[in-house]
């Protein structure tokens, strides 16, 4: 009985922790084009091209100082109507497929008759992409969408299919047995020492069971993955690797270790500078149910000694020293986004994490350690010390609530100053303004009858996905409007009370159809709750207000 029940409790807790887991010529921003930050679109916004071939799609740039085209790295990857990457799909852009490239890459605005040399990119519209700075919605960066089929062959990751290495000219991780990463070099190409600084990534989760012959404790770590497979999404752009694998909990002396029959999958996202873990939100009232609580929870990620001589910051930490020896560190954490990061020689690593409002404290998790003892108590994993192991921490006496997780880790060169921290803090919470706008072809329509004459009065189209869930891959809702002649545009989001939320205002916009994205953040970056929210699209004397379901 007692045995049964911790089956259903591992199985509870690891599914949730393991598998839970978006014509002027302007000047360029250079907080643009220096941005470590992949742009993510999905086809919603660029709804001319929907039923495109995808092999037939390309992304190119004016370049500024020859003011010639140049295509650019871009990949599309194509997703089945419930949101998976790995199966097979129609070949032709669907509103929820996704388009990758760097904000980096991107040039200035072309003319109206500067169109790429391609003859068969000039018998279709185009589609202008601008990324704007948000602290300054007027400097921006372009990009342009062709029907001309790719022909760059310049990746800018890769994927080694002999060691299963995943490297950039940045950053090269490799993985261990049970599929995470647990080696990460950057490059003395890149800023770094090119030697390996990474232990692990480690989930350690305690919980008590109450049997009948009185409470028993369940200790779940990265130990308790046994990988049976992979998959892999590969691009120029992004790699998905999706590790595939069964769990093995020990349950005690008493009880015995088990293995769990169902197979699971765990993503991680991998960008040229970047890598990325995202969850869905996990509710753990559920075991309650189970005669059972949730004590602790701690999500770090731990180094190795050659991190030695590194330093470590966040909001209440500056320099703390790297060295295997016990600090006394400020490990006040308050729920919401927060930084990390560690630097020195051998590289800067700097970490956002989603810190999850659940427990009754949450606290900075940092260890240092080369005895194998670790700051929560719980055994050590991986290789028996702890080099500035850091993350958070998570403690109460029966942990309820809805758990939120996300994490985005930086591979950058070495000695950055916490600015640059902070930097990636804001963008986070402040992302890229991005705008689409349809661009009719040089050729004209009465040449080309199969193209669509655009409406001659201000619209707006019905938001897509709507309901959206910002805690999902994607997690952008596209508002999308046609203006018939140039004008200045105000988009205003309220809540069901009228209380404005997020504002963004353009100066002036062309004619044509244009699409902006909304993550379900306010002006403050903060993640906004459940609900009905509206939209107002103001364009020169004219507004039109349509609704939102916002989904958590």
């Amino acid at each position: 009985m007692v045995k049964n029940r911790c089956v259903k409790i591992v199985l509870f807790i690891l599914i949730s922790f393991f598998v839970g887991f978006g014509s002027s010529r302007v000047a360029r921003s250079q907080s643009l084009l220096n941005s470590y930050q992949p742009v993510v679109l999905t086809g919603a916004q660029v709804p001319d091209f929907l039923g495109y071939p995808v092999n037939e799609i390309s992304l190119w740039v004016f370049e500024p100082a020859s003011h010639e085209w140049k295509e650019v790295p871009f990949q599309i990857d194509q997703r089945s109507p419930s949101g998976s990457y790995f199966t097979n799909d129609d070949s032709v852009l669907d509103e929820n497929d996704e388009l990758v490239f760097m904000a980096r890459d991107l040039g200035i605005a072309a003319g109206e008759m500067d169109w790429i040399p391609d003859t068969t990119g000039q018998n279709y519209s185009r589609y202008q992409i601008a990324v704007a700075d948000p602290e300054n919605p007027d400097l921006k960066v372009y990009g342009y969408l062709y029907r001309a089929a790719p022909k760059l062959k310049q990746p800018l990751i890769f994927l080694n299919r002999q060691t299963g290495d995943i490297y950039s000219g940045q950053y090269t991780i490799g993985f261990g047995e049970n599929g995470l990463p647990d080696k990460l070099i950057i490059p003395q190409s890149a800023g770094g020492s090119g030697r390996d600084i990474l232990d692990r990534l480690k989930i350690h989760v305690v919980a008590e069971v109450q049997g009948f012959s009185g409470p028993t404790q369940v200790r779940i770590s990265e130990n308790s993955i046994k990988m049976q497979g992979l998959k892999f999404k590969p691009g120029p752009v992004r790699i998905i690797r999706s590790i595939v694998f069964k769990l093995v909990v020990d349950l005690g002396p008493q009880l015995g270790e088990i293995t769990l029959p169902d197979v699971y999958y765990f993503p991680i996202f991998f960008y040229p500078y970047s890598m990325a873990v995202q969850a869905d939100s996990i509710d753990l009232s559920e075991i309650g149910t189970l005669n059972a609580k949730i004590l602790s929870v701690r999500y770090s990620m731990d180094l190795n000694p050659n991190a030695a001589g590194m330093k470590f910051f966040n909001p209440n930490n500056a320099a703390v020293l790297v060295d295997g020896r016990p600090d006394s560190v400020n490990r006040a954490l308050s729920p919401g986004l927060s930084y990390q990061m560690v630097t020195g020689n051998q590289g800067t690593v700097v970490s956002l994490l989603e810190v999850p409002d659940v427990g009754d404290q949450q606290k900075l998790y940092y260890c240092e350690s080369t005895t194998g003892s670790t700051c929560d108590g719980t055994p050590d994993t991986g290789d028996g010390f702890s080099y500035g192991d850091a993350g958070f921490w998570i403690t109460g006496t029966g942990i309820q609530g809805v758990l939120k997780f996300y994490s985005t880790i930086y591979m950058l060169p070495g000695n950055q100053p916490q600015s640059e921290a902070v930097k990636l803090f804001d963008r986070a919470q402040n992302p890229f303004i991005i705008t689409t706008a349809g661009q009719a072809s040089r050729v004209s329509v009465s040449e080309h009858p199969n193209i669509s004459r655009s409406p001659d009065r201000f619209q707006v189209f019905p938001a897509y996905p709507n309901p959206f869930y910002p805690n999902r891959s994607g997690r952008q809702t596209a508002l999308r409007y046609f203006l018939p002649k140039p004008a200045p545009v105000e988009i205003a989001i309220y809540d069901i009370t009228g209380k404005s939320i997020r504002h963004l205002r353009f100066l002036g916009q062309s004619a044509g159809t244009h699409t902006i994205s909304w993550n379900g953040r306010d002006e403050t970056g903060r993640l906004l709750p459940s609900g009905v929210y509206f939209y107002r699209i103001h364009a020169g004397r004219k507004y039109i207000t349509q609704k939102l379901l916002l989904v958590r």
